[in-house]
């Protein structure tokens, strides 16, 4: 039988984009982005990919944009709307519990 663990990992300080993988922090002043398919892009990444979307007309599929003059870290923790965590539940040995430890370690700790 395999042992399952859960892995928790907080990223509360950090907003990702789903598309390149920047990362923005408390302090950017990034403004926009949207939210297309569950994933957040951000303001780099928004002009590009709504022109692709709306090449596929999905554009329905955005459920979400960053208000006016809403900062990108702010806009992505309103959509977290308070869970800031990525969550892996598998076996032990599954290699995902080490990759995102590994992705995660590599970021600035929370600033105070």
């Amino acid at each position: 039988m395999t042992n399952t663990i859960t892995t928790v990992t907080d990223i509360s300080h950090v907003a990702i984009c789903d598309r390149c993988n920047e990362h923005y922090y408390a302090d950017s002043t990034a403004v926009g982005g949207f939210l297309f398919c569950g994933r957040a892009y951000c303001p780099k990444c928004a002009p590009e990919s709504e022109k692709s979307i709306e090449g596929y007309n999905e554009q329905h599929m955005i459920t979400d944009r960053a208000r006016p003059d809403e900062r990108y870290f702010d806009f992505v923790m309103r959509i977290r709307a308070g869970n800031h965590s990525i969550v892996v539940t598998a076996p032990a040995d599954d290699p995902m519990h080490a990759i995102v430890k590994e992705n995660v370690a590599g970021l600035p700790e929370p600033k105070e």
